[in-house]
């Protein structure tokens, strides 16, 4: 009997108009539903990876999460038949971790992390408690919400980075995110529970550059060997002693990148600036060993599996720090893609066709 594949993508036009239901503001809505927009890229590559999938006898069906008339019943006919991967994760603003929390009450197998991990991953302050329990470095870190410590306060001296805890990647979200005091983080604070209804992490700014982890388990890799370490290059918006991406920078895009990752681009209309991403081993492999050690710590100890990322930062001292990992990496762009050509040498549905079978035969998740 055919193996089936049910790959779960939540869209922006679908998340944008339930968060003005909700009450945020028509740019609001817009702003964080731009996260998704690797649901709208993933369109590109349906074809493909249905017929990749289809080669190794498996049947494919794409669907939206917060539309489930079109794929629980499909998924209840024979859910041990069938492999569960949502591409999109969240459990507040966004909802495609219910996608594998659906899978594990049919008795489906997840493709990638379970519903805990996915959990998890959305909340930048316990994931840096987490990290810094398995022994790996991450910034000092405190958590406020609309202006009020949650957690103890800091009172050392900044620069001190603000952003929002659950929604998101590590990026500030306005040019003044970065701050000198603990009293402009305040301030800071409340505008992002204003803006977002969200808690704000005060982070310790780490001048220096970031490197990005990439991961898939192409083909059995049981000791994680086969991480890509990346220097991102973002043309000095990361490099800078006071630099760092913004929200305006950071605008996902669909793929059209050179190989190195090496462009610029635009996407609805405004530019963007596509990271040029550097071997970090090649002009550094002391570093790049180091930082391969930490992932490789934190993907056993949280229990990443089959597909992630981890970004880090390191200091102008060479000191390497954990800012966030990704459970659902944008698996269309440019830099998952230079990863799968650089480690793996193929394509996104090349990939899944190798990877989707140890999938199949992992025993009964509990």
């Amino acid at each position: 009997m055919t193996r089936r594949m049910l790959i779960l993508a939540e869209r922006e036009a679908g998340c944008a108009a339930r968060l003005r239901a909700a009450g945020f503001d028509p740019d609001t809505a817009s702003e964080i539903a731009a996260y998704l927009s690797q649901a709208t890229d993933l369109v590109a590559f349906e074809a493909p990876i249905r017929g990749a999938l289809a080669a190794v006898g498996v049947s494919v069906r794409f669907a939206d999460p917060t539309v489930p008339a079109d794929w629980i019943d499909w998924l209840r006919e024979r859910p041990a038949d069938t492999l569960v991967w949502p591409v999109t994760d969240g459990i507040r603003y966004y909802r495609g971790s219910g996608g594998s929390a659906v899978a594990r009450l049919f008795g489906a197998r997840s493709f990638g992390a379970l519903p805990h991990i996915q959990n998890l991953a959305q909340d930048k302050a316990k994931c840096g408690a987490v990290a810094a329990s398995l022994g790996v470095t991450v910034p000092r870190t405190g958590l406020m919400r609309d202006g009020r410590w949650l957690s103890l306060p800091l009172d050392s001296p900044g620069p001190w980075f603000v952003k929002p805890n659950t929604l998101g990647a590590k990026l500030g979200v306005w040019t003044d995110s970065r701050v000198a005091s603990v009293e402009q983080a305040t301030v800071l604070s409340g505008r992002i529970h204003a803006r977002y209804r969200d808690d704000a992490v005060i982070q310790a700014f780490v001048p220096g550059f970031d490197v990005r982890v990439s991961y898939m388990a192409v083909d059995a890799d049981p000791d994680l060997l086969r991480l890509g370490v990346y220097r991102l290059e973002t043309g000095g918006r990361g490099e800078a002693a006071g630099a760092f991406m913004t929200m305006a920078d950071n605008i996902t895009l669909s793929g059209t990148a050179d190989t190195d990752g090496a462009a610029s681009a635009s996407r609805g209309g405004t530019a963007a600036f596509v990271p040029r991403m550097i071997d970090l081993a090649e002009e550094n492999a002391g570093l790049a060993v180091e930082i391969a050690a930490m992932a490789r710590r934190v993907a056993v100890g949280v229990g990443l599996r089959d597909v992630f990322s981890l970004d880090f930062r390191v200091g102008t001292d060479g000191s390497p720090y954990l800012l966030e990992f990704e459970v659902c990496p944008a698996v269309t762009i440019y830099d998952f893609r230079r990863y799968l050509a650089d480690h793996w040498g193929c394509d996104l549905p090349e990939a899944l066709a190798r990877s989707v079978g140890r999938a199949f035969e992992r025993p009964a998740e509990l």
